[in-house]
């Protein structure tokens, strides 16, 4: 947790957009674009890329938020992580939820 010059701690907070569910079926994840595609140019990525363009700028142009954050489940850290984000488990609060259990905490920051 931040500190303060004397050393006391204090929370701080950043305005974002929380992506409560991403999904594509099991039989899509792995679909790559093309013949050509690497195994990491698939389906599931070029459309959470477009879904996170249109997010950015409402976020931008309409809410204000600086960052985008979304609790992953352990498979898909490395997905995300491909697509921007990273990890803030440090930083945040746990969330009580139970469809969050064993989730991992992301974020993504807007204007980079």
């Amino acid at each position: 947790m931040p500190q303060s010059e004397e050393g006391n701690e204090f929370q701080t907070s950043v305005p974002a957009v929380e992506i409560d569910y991403f999904a594509v079926d099991e039989e899509y994840r792995s679909l790559k674009l093309d013949e050509d595609s690497n195994r990491y140019e698939t389906i599931s990525k070029a459309f959470f890329l477009y879904m996170l363009e249109h997010i950015k700028k409402i976020s931008i142009e309409q809410v204000g938020a600086t960052h985008i954050c979304l609790y992953a489940v352990p498979k898909a850290v490395h997905f995300y992580e491909r697509c921007g984000f990273e990890p803030f488990e440090a930083y945040m609060n746990a969330d009580e939820l139970p469809f969050l259990e064993n989730c991992i905490p992301m974020f993504y920051v807007i204007n980079k």
